[in-house]
């Protein structure tokens, strides 16, 4: 959303005629009444908002390396920006799995962790930034057993076995 706003600003800054184009206007008030228009003004955000999102994230996990050097784990991603951490795997305090609803249609998942330590006051945080939050940015649902072994030796993870939890009658 930084970016849309970012993108809003330039555009009022650097070129104010672009909002009051007249033909614009008269066509969406020819061929559409005002909720047609809130709606395709709303799924072209959405839209614009996806490509945006999918545009950060090939940038930021392009050419992906997730190794084990000994005991340690090795990542490295980046196109502009290239961010290579070293993940003792003895410091791994927290995993976590995401599958979104997309994700479990395609069947990938996400795994994300945290570690102790590690954490730079001073201005470098991105090699720390990529040990808590994306570790594994996608990968099939059927190799998350395999890793989370990887991870933590000995951790039996059965998706299966997990008891589903339903939200309170009186969470609303």
């Amino acid at each position: 959303l930084l970016l849309v706003g970012v993108a809003i600003g330039a555009m009022f800054q650097f070129n104010d005629r672009w909002y009051r184009d007249e033909t614009i206007w008269r066509a969406i008030t020819k061929y559409a009444n005002t909720r047609t228009t809130v709606i395709i003004g709303l799924v072209a955000v959405w839209l614009l908002l996806k490509l945006l999102s999918i545009g950060w994230f090939t940038l930021r996990f392009f050419d992906y390396r997730l190794t084990r050097i000994g005991d340690d784990l090795r990542l490295s991603s980046g196109l502009f920006t290239r961010i290579s951490a070293t993940i003792p795997r003895q410091r791994i305090q927290f995993i976590s799995i995401h599958r979104p609803l997309l994700f479990r249609y395609l069947g990938f998942a996400t795994i994300k962790l945290e570690t102790a330590g590690g954490w730079s006051q001073d201005g470098e945080g991105g090699t720390t930034g990529a040990t808590r939050s994306w570790f594994v940015p996608g990968v099939p649902a059927t190799e998350v057993p395999r890793l989370l072994g990887e991870l933590r030796p000995g951790l039996d993870w059965n998706e299966q076995s997990q008891a589903w939890q339903p939200v309170s009658r009186r969470a609303g």
